[in-house]
């Protein structure tokens, strides 16, 4: 099993802030169901000047697709949270709402930046326990205060779902996802 970090291009591509000069209207996106009360924050692009990608997210803990790219992952992140409309420019948009936070860190293996600090939850590598890693493809965990989405690939996950297949096979931009951790007892190969 595999487990990636996702996070948003940022220097090369379009992201969204706060239409009132707010850097993250999205404070309210922290692991549990929000759509009942779901009411879509204004919004802007602050650098106009840089690509349109297909996802617009300027915080960790959320994604947010353009119409393309709901279509083309909806599969895989739709059992891991709600998708959330959030209209921009004529165009409406997607938040995705993660709502899976298990606590499958190993705290004794994880390698902490500064344990004692004022940021104990700065991870330089992170260490999960195997058997805690849902079988929902993108969840989030409680150390990093529930900003940072995660994506599993190899989890008994019964659809095979492969977020970094689905990115590369419909060619969409503005998504980084950087492997964090690998199960040590599999294959070198796997």
């Amino acid at each position: 099993m595999r487990v990636f970090k996702l996070t948003h291009d940022n220097e090369r591509y379009q992201y969204f802030l706060g239409s009132d000069g707010c850097v993250d209207p999205f404070g309210t996106l922290e692991g549990y169901s929000v759509k009942d009360d779901w009411s879509p924050p204004a919004v802007r692009i602050p650098k106009p000047e840089l690509e349109p990608g297909n996802f617009f997210n300027f915080g960790n803990g959320y994604l947010i697709a353009d119409s393309r790219a709901t279509e083309a992952v909806m599969a895989c992140i739709e059992p891991s949270g709600e998708l959330l409309p959030l209209p921009y420019a004529g165009q409406t948009y997607t938040v995705f709402n993660c709502t899976v936070c298990p606590d499958c860190l190993d705290h004794k293996k994880t390698t902490w930046r500064d344990p004692e600090g004022d940021c104990p939850a700065s991870i330089d590598r992170y260490v999960f326990r195997c058997g805690l890693i849902p079988m929902q493809p993108i969840f989030k965990i409680p150390e990093e205060d529930k900003i940072a989405l995660f994506f599993t690939l190899g989890q008994l996950d019964p659809h095979g779902y492969d977020l970094r297949e689905m990115i590369r096979r419909e060619g969409l931009k503005g998504l980084i996802l950087t492997e964090v951790w690998r199960d040590e007892s599999e294959t070198a190969d796997a």
